[in-house]
């Protein structure tokens, strides 16, 4: 007695097969679990559709259908989810993004995928979606013969559907202006090392929270000429240095801080890249920071 035809056209053979065997495990389980002696149940492949059957004539369509219907709504969620999601994504990308290529897609999907895992992290979200593709399963297999896999998560699973899509176009702006970005500091790259050195050293004084120092190779202030005691520290300087240094084109770049790994000093190593120093510690930072701290006190 046939009772749901699961249609996966669309979907690999690869895909097609590791379903196969997922729902042949949960059909044996189900056996296990209900302690039936004698086959109730059965999956064959025909072709690229999955048909389960009822095994005459121990089982009975009232007593059996119903943990039928729950395993494989259960398993066809989780296979959606594990195993399909990437899939989706992929085409998705490749709909919005037509014009990119191959290994362009590839990584976004990969971003895509980092996302989706990061919001996995929460236990209680990832059974929520779990649960509700499940129930909206169950509820068509219950009354439905016959299940179009790729259709059902086309026009049934609109909530899904959604989150991912959320999840490209963020994905697909977090592309784009990284793009942009790598185009942009290729140019100034190219304009900085095009220039004549202006200076022959330039320090960078960091007190390791939003304030920096620009002083010139004598220790005094670059932009206000004064004395370096007077700690004029620049409270905007990571919207500035960037367009300071370039206009300053200094032979020599040395960074004074005890975080080095911050966003504005990366970018400056980027840049100016074998011009650029980075210390830790050094006499010089130590007497500058010294002082700025007696200020502050």
């Amino acid at each position: 007695m046939d009772l749901i035809t699961i249609n996966m056209d669309n979907f690999s053979e690869e895909e097609i097969q590791k379903y196969y065997a997922k729902l042949q495990n949960e059909i044996t389980l189900l056996h296990k679990k209900n302690k039936q002696k004698k086959q109730i149940f059965k999956i064959i492949k025909v072709n690229n559709s999955l048909v389960t059957t009822g095994v005459l004539p121990q089982f009975q369509l009232t007593k059996h259908a119903a943990m039928l219907y729950y395993s494989i709504s259960q398993s066809l969620a989780d296979f959606i989810i594990s195993d399909l999601q990437n899939i989706i994504v992929h085409r998705l990308l490749q709909k919005e993004q037509p014009q990119l290529d191959k290994n362009e897609i590839s990584r976004l999907n990969e971003y895509c995928t980092d996302l989706l895992n990061e919001s996995s992290l929460s236990t209680s979200f990832n059974r929520k979606k779990h649960k509700k593709i499940e129930e909206q399963l169950y509820q068509y297999i219950e009354n439905n013969t016959q299940l179009n896999l790729d259709a059902f998560i086309r026009f049934r699973l609109q909530f899904y559907i959604q989150e991912l899509n959320e999840v490209v176009e963020y994905a697909i702006e977090e592309y784009i202006s990284d793009q942009q970005y790598k185009e942009f500091m290729t140019l100034l790259k190219s304009f900085v090392f095009s220039q004549e050195y202006k200076v022959p050293t330039v320090h960078i004084i960091h007190d390791g929270e939003s304030n920096f120092l620009i002083l010139d190779e004598e220790l005094k202030c670059i932009d206000q000429n004064e004395d370096i005691n007077n700690d004029s520290y620049d409270k905007n300087f990571d919207d500035l240095i960037i367009t300071k240094l370039v206009s300053l084109s200094p032979h020599k770049i040395i960074i004074h801080t005890r975080k080095p790994e911050i966003q504005v000093i990366h970018v400056i190593e980027q840049i100016f890249e074998q011009r650029t120093i980075v210390c830790k510690r050094c006499n010089v930072c130590e007497k500058i920071l010294s002082n700025y701290r007696k200020v502050e006190k």
